[in-house]
Formats: C-alpha cells, sequence, structure tokens
C-alpha cells in the first residue's frame, strides 16, 4: 500500500492478496472518500505483487516467476511527493484473523 500520510482517512492506492489467492487494486482518490476497486486478478500459485509511481500514476502488477509481469491496472494519484508505503494484512472476515509470509520485500 501507498499512501498520502498515516492519518486513518488518507489518500491511498493498494494491491492486496486475499487468502484465495484473488488479487485486488484499489484507492482512495482523497482524504476520507470511499476505497474503490480497480481491478482484480487470479493468478496460480506463489505471487509476487508490485506498485510502481511514476509521477502522478500507480500501476499495479503481479508475477508468479518474479521476473515476468502482469499489469492488473494503472491509475491516477495526486499525492505529496514524500509517500508512506507499508504492508496490510486483512483476513476479509471481521471474526478470523490471518497471517502473511513475505520474503523478498524491497522499497526503491
Amino acid at each position: 500500500m501507498i499512501r498520502d500520510g498515516l492519518s486513518a482517512g488518507a489518500a491511498h492506492v493498494i494491491l492486496d492478496a486475499k487468502p484465495s489467492g484473488e488479487l485486488e487494486f484499489m484507492q482512495r482518490q482523497s482524504a476520507s472518500g470511499a476505497t474503490t476497486y480497480l481491478g482484480g486478478s487470479q493468478p496460480a500459485g506463489p505471487t509476487w505483487i508490485r506498485l510502481t509511481r511514476a509521477s502522478n500514476t500507480v500501476t499495479a502488477a503481479y508475477s508468479t516467476d518474479g521476473s515476468t509481469w502482469t499489469t492488473v491496472g494503472s491509475t491516477p494519484a495526486s499525492m505529496s511527493s514524500t509517500i508512506d508505503v507499508g504492508l496490510v494484512v486483512s483476513s476479509h472476515d471481521v471474526g478470523v484473523l490471518s497471517t502473511a509470509t513475505v520474503t523478498n520485500l524491497s522499497v526503491q
């Protein structure tokens, strides 16, 4: 996830993997606005995910081998020049905790 600050309602763009393996590309365009679904995919097996910001555009992509990338989507994202980057873990079920294993993490 990339965020335009750490406040609870900050604008953000996220690419997440649900427990089923389905990917979700979502965005909150403005502070305290609604988060909207932009697209997704259902890759098979272990998956690398990536958000790339170039100027005011964020692109979401995934890879099943770490070298060949498939674009999920792109969106305009007007954010500050300095953004916050973080990892999100959610079970998508209020009554169920979830865990995630993260390897090969890189922020550039």
